[in-house]
């Protein structure tokens, strides 16, 4: 059933320009993923499992990620690593144990991550997960897709004039 802008049961049309932006911006995030190979079809959800041979993400690796993007700083948080930009929170590693690794999603970027690879992706348990804190399993992640949700994070965090400064450079 196709609906129309004018029909007042259409979701979209009942959203915040806001909400509809964020919402565009997860949709491309999960087509993005699917282009990378992670999905099997739109219809079929399946987990990805690195190819044999395939190395599995260290902390180093992780670490190399998020110092990637600009003004990004490593400090320390609660006996941990944790990745700022302009003071904020986008990234933890060590958490909640050796071997994870935490971003800062929006609710709907989360469910697009742990829809498109559930081995990699888990919410946070929690409050803190049902705003879009997601563990990341660094054994199975692959660096492209992390390397998407390490952004995503990142423009959540990062004033906007480091953001366009970002896309400008790109």
């Amino acid at each position: 059933m196709r609906l129309r802008k004018a029909d007042p049961t259409n979701y979209l049309g009942s959203l915040s320009l806001a909400k509809r932006l964020e919402l565009n911006r997860a949709l491309k995030m999960a087509l993005d993923l699917r282009e990378g190979g992670s999905l099997a079809s739109p219809l079929c959800y399946r987990a990805h499992l690195p190819p044999a041979g395939d190395a599995s993400m260290i902390p180093n690796d992780f670490r190399r990620l998020p110092l990637s993007f600009p003004e990004t700083e490593e400090c320390a948080h609660m006996d941990h690593p944790d990745f700022r930009v302009a003071g904020k929170i986008f990234a933890t590693l060590g958490y909640p144990e050796d071997g994870w690794a935490m971003v800062k999603l929006t609710p709907v970027e989360q469910q697009m991550f742990i829809k498109a690879q559930p081995t990699v992706f888990h919410p946070c348990t929690g409050a803190w997960g049902r705003r879009g804190a997601t563990s990341i399993r660094l054994k199975t992640a692959r660096r492209p897709t992390l390397r998407r949700a390490l952004e995503a994070a990142w423009r959540l965090a990062a004033p906007k004039h480091v953001v366009r400064y970002f896309d400008q450079d790109r």
